[in-house]
């Protein structure tokens, strides 16, 4: 039997690492079947550290999860989504994204 700590420190570090989690990663991390995996997700999801990040399917080991509001952040890092780039390009980003420049920019 695995604890709330361990669970939460590996799906949280998988995360990191790649911006998203599925049942089925779940399972392969941990070993366990579809409807434990379910379980835990649902448990991470109600505690906000992720929610749901697929679009119209609610269901299924292919949906992902990223980072909740009370998704933990890493000391001296940067939160999920951020880049280190410079403002500037940050802001470039951005521009494109909503093709609206900032005021003063």
């Amino acid at each position: 039997m695995r604890n709330v700590d361990e669970i939460d420190r590996r799906v949280v570090e998988h995360v990191w690492e790649y911006g998203w989690i599925t049942n089925r990663t779940v399972q392969n991390l941990f070993t366990v079947d579809v409807y434990q995996a379910r379980r835990w997700l649902a448990d991470l999801r109600r505690r906000e550290l992720l929610v749901q990040m697929t679009e119209g399917r609610s269901s299924g080991p292919g949906i992902r999860y990223g980072p909740g509001p009370e998704f933990p952040g890493r000391p001296g890092r940067d939160q999920p989504g951020r880049t280190n780039r410079p403002d500037s390009l940050d802001q470039t980003a951005q521009t494109r994204a909503t093709g609206h420049e900032r005021d003063g920019a």
